[in-house]
């Protein structure tokens, strides 16, 4: 597969992966929100579980 999806190339998107109005497979806002094809991928942003890094210099 070449990260394409939607209706007019007839593939879906693995995983967790959005398929957007322009016909790619992706997780960005891009790809999972306005114009999301769901029949092709979710069409929910994965959510990130975690507090973040933190990052510590000693001089």
């Amino acid at each position: 597969m070449d990260g394409s999806c939607g209706g007019t190339k007839g593939q879906k998107c693995s995983g967790v992966n959005c398929c957007s109005s322009s016909g790619y497979c992706g997780t960005s806002a891009l790809h999972c929100g306005t114009g999301c094809q769901p029949a092709f991928g979710t069409c929910a942003a994965p959510k990130i579980r975690g507090r973040g890094v933190r990052i510590s210099w000693k001089n």
